[in-house]
């Protein structure tokens, strides 16, 4: 390979002439270098290498026209003195190698743990399974924990299966199990409480159909539900039929609502409700733009445990479920084109540029959210995974209930 970098660096020769290299060549350039990953017990391994660095050419441009006719005529000089050097960069390498499986040799649970969103919460990056390298195929297969925890302590076991192998489509695959969003939103519930709904059109839907909450601030209440799930340990599900499942008809939430007006500057607590819950989302990224869907929700059991206010009698599991679809509805319209990855973070706006066929779905193995893309290099090997789900396909839910 060839590789030109610009330089900005300057030294001094005989203590008093500067020096200033301007840019650097390297013509032909090689890096070889051998690993074998061998594990007696297919779980902790090892790293064997060999490296060894060479180049055909090496052309320095300086600042100074003068010092550059110089530095041509010792250039040969210069490139000695360089490929001298490479073997200190190979036994670099080779030390760092060793202190790699120094790490591997002497890890604890929490030895690979990387403080992705908090350093209170770290994610376990601890491999549970050796390094494959698939022979012929130019493929390596890494076997990471995967779950977030609190510092010192593990909240969920490692119990599922390795991830499936799926060839034919992107070269680059990232595959994620429920347990890491599981115990994602475990950990984050220690921050955040609950979950958070409101909505203009949330307010007066409510209205319509709690007619009693008018006693509280006439026509005018700003309303907030505040869903807790009271077990967070396997409140997510990824399946192939359904794509993301939240809750399920056993999964307990408790739901408050909060109302406030002009006049009241702080919400006041209303209604408090126990219930179970199911919600069935869609969340798939296309080419560097995600499409998150809301598809259904149903509740079950829903009972009301506190209120500010004298209810008549309602039947709660639909009034919620109105409120539920109702906000997904509006949310699928005001984002049926997609969420552009630079909108998230303008400065990944250039990762559309470097992968192609960019894709993220839950609809190929379960348990799994399947993520891959491919590089430029790659595009020839890449096949079409599934077909992607537009806005009107997702079969999002409309229908009216009615509320006695």
């Amino acid at each position: 390979m060839n590789i030109e970098t610009d330089v900005d660096g300057t030294v001094s020769a005989l203590h008093f002439i500067p020096i200033t290299a301007e840019k650097v060549v390297i013509m032909n350039a090689t890096v070889d270098m051998v690993l074998e990953s061998t594990a007696d017990d297919n779980v902790h391994w090892q790293l064997h290498d060999v490296t060894t660095m060479d180049f055909q050419d090496i052309n320095i441009t300086l600042t100074s026209s003068f010092l550059n006719k110089i530095a041509g005529w010792f250039k040969s000089s210069i490139t000695k003195m360089i490929k001298s050097f490479l073997p200190q960069v190979s036994t670099l390498i080779d030390t760092q190698i060793n202190n790699i499986n120094s790490m591997v040799n002497n890890q604890t649970e929490f030895t690979w743990d990387f403080n992705l969103v908090s350093k209170n919460y770290p994610l376990n990056m601890t491999m549970t399974k050796a390094p494959e390298i698939a022979k012929d195929s130019h493929l390596i297969s890494l076997n990471f924990d995967g779950s977030f925890h609190k510092q010192g302590d593990h909240l969920v076991p490692y119990t599922h299966e390795f991830f499936p192998k799926v060839t034919g489509t992107h070269r680059e695959q990232l595959w994620i199990h429920e347990n890491t969003l599981n115990t994602f939103i475990s950990s984050a519930m220690e921050f955040y409480k609950n979950i958070e709904l409101a909505s203009p059109a949330m307010n007066k839907n409510l209205l319509m159909v709690l007619p009693e909450l008018k006693e509280v601030c006439g026509g005018t209440c700003n309303f907030t539900f505040a869903i807790n799930p009271r077990d967070t340990a396997s409140m997510v599900s990824l399946t192939m039929a359904k794509g993301i499942v939240i809750g399920g008809p056993k999964t307990m939430f408790d739901v408050e609502l909060f109302a406030m007006n002009e006049t009241n500057g702080a919400p006041t607590s209303i209604l408090t409700f126990e219930t179970a819950m199911q919600m069935d989302v869609n969340f798939t990224m296309s080419n560097v733009v995600f499409y998150p869907v809301f598809k259904s929700s149903d509740f079950w059991n829903t009972t009301l445990t506190k209120s500010s206010v004298k209810m008549g009698s309602h039947k709660y599991d639909l009034v919620l479920d109105s409120v539920t679809t109702l906000m997904g509805q509006t949310y699928n319209q005001m984002h049926k084109a997609g969420i552009p990855i630079a909108v998230l973070d303008p400065d990944l706006a250039m990762i559309g540029g470097l992968i192609k066929n960019s894709t993220m779905t839950p609809y190929v193995a379960d348990g799994w959210m399947y993520a891959g893309f491919s590089m430029a290099a790659d595009a020839p090997c890449y096949h079409e995974l599934y077909e992607h789900p537009t806005f009107e396909q997702a079969y999002i839910r409309e229908q009216q209930t009615q509320f006695l």
